[in-house]
């Protein structure tokens, strides 16, 4: 048996994936052998993982010719080196010699060699051989790291004031707290009045209102054009500004956009699932919008830092059914592989608003902050981003 994990070292929030290959006489895998993974901490103790799981099943896959399992790290696991055992008991049949017995070969002689014809038979000894079968205990055994990362530093008594806004602030006449009338300006006046160190303001929202005119943008205009203004003006003042932008959640009274795919949530009144407003986080289009207005923030000298809300599963998000699945592998309905995509979306959305399985409750759970976190990676990957986020 070989085994082997995809990466040498992990972070809280991924999958460990293991490859196994177990094979027989001629180089062939032992299709009906069942294997299984089990992790133990740098102390060497069994680690339990999501779902209170201590061994995960290891599946065949024929295309491939390997044994492929997934095991997803605990809720915030000690840092430190990890090992994992890959094994399986499986039976062989094997010779074995109990004794010996004489037996008489015929040994023929030609008529041409001129001695008795045309049989001869001598004794010969052979072994006496039964057929026996053993199980045996097979493993492999890997080892890996799960490493952390620190927070940025920020102040130890930060005060923040947050500017939720999407109106054109440009024309709106706002008061200082000395009562006197100015414009937009007197944002940073208030938040100075406040006792305030930063500033975060919305940059990104997408919105879509009854009678409003579509837009080619995603983002809302409003505040695509204050931000650059605001943050200067809070450097100017001393204070420092960060923008965030509304990731993965859609606004308004009017039908979202149509270019993007949106989030399924679950009514446990109306026993179905349905669309929402909240955009998938399976959907790349959404993904490469976010990490180009990431991108724009970032050429912002006067912006300190970057925020992403909404990043979390905001509604349900029970249309990634297939993908928490394939990661996680919970317990199934026998007919699970009949179902339809909506099928498979109701019972996902019916088994995690009962909460009835809690071993199921608790890997959707981990899968969520999983998969959020993969999305916040991606976004740092792809926009390069320096400043903190």
């Amino acid at each position: 048996m070989t085994a082997k994990v995809n990466k040498d070292k992990y972070y809280r929030y991924e999958l460990v994936e293991i490859k196994a290959q177990f094979t027989g006489k001629r180089n062939r895998p032992i299709t009906k052998a069942k294997l299984s993974a089990k992790v133990f901490d740098p102390e060497g103790k069994l680690v339990y993982t999501i779902g209170w799981i201590e061994s995960i099943p290891l599946r065949y896959h024929p295309q491939e010719g390997y044994w492929q399992g997934k095991w997803p790290l605990p809720w915030n696991p000690p840092l430190g080196r990890y090992k994992m055992v890959i094994s399986t008991t499986y039976p062989f049949k094997e010779k074995k010699v109990i004794g010996a017995r004489r037996e008489k070969v015929a040994v023929r002689f030609f008529p041409w060699i001129k001695i008795p014809y045309p049989w001869k038979t001598t004794p010969q000894v052979k072994p006496k051989v039964k057929w026996e079968e053993e199980s045996k205990t097979y493993q492999s055994i890997c080892y890996f790291e799960i490493r952390g990362r620190a927070p940025p530093r920020m102040s130890s008594h930060p005060c923040i004031m947050t500017l939720e806004a999407t109106g054109h602030l440009l024309s709106v006449k706002i008061k200082n707290p000395q009562g006197e009338s100015g414009d937009y300006r007197e944002i940073i006046s208030w938040a100075k009045f406040l006792g305030a160190d930063v500033i975060w303001y919305l940059c990104g929202q997408t919105a879509r209102w009854r009678g409003e005119a579509p837009t080619s943008s995603v983002w809302g205009r409003n505040n695509l054009i204050i931000f650059p203004r605001l943050s200067k003006e809070a450097h100017q003042k001393g204070l420092k500004f960060g923008g965030w932008i509304a990731a993965y959640l859609t606004f308004g009274n009017a039908k979202p956009p149509s270019s993007y795919q949106y989030a399924w949530n679950y009514s446990v009144k109306k026993k179905s699932s349905y669309p929402t407003r909240a955009v998938s986080l399976l959907d790349e289009k959404r993904l490469k919008d976010i990490v180009n207005l990431v991108k724009k923030l970032s050429q912002d000298p006067n912006l300190d830092y970057i925020g992403l809300d909404y990043i979390r599963f905001s509604a349900g998000g029970y249309e990634m059914v297939d993908e928490f699945v394939r990661d996680m592998d919970p317990s199934l309905p026998a007919n699970f592989s009949q179902f339809n995509k909506r099928q498979r979306i109701n019972w996902l959305g019916k088994e995690i608003t009962s909460k009835r399985d809690r071993h199921l409750y608790e890997q959707w759970n981990w899968w969520q902050a999983h998969k959020t976190a993969w999305v916040v990676a991606k976004i740092i990957k792809f926009s390069k981003v320096k400043k903190p986020l």
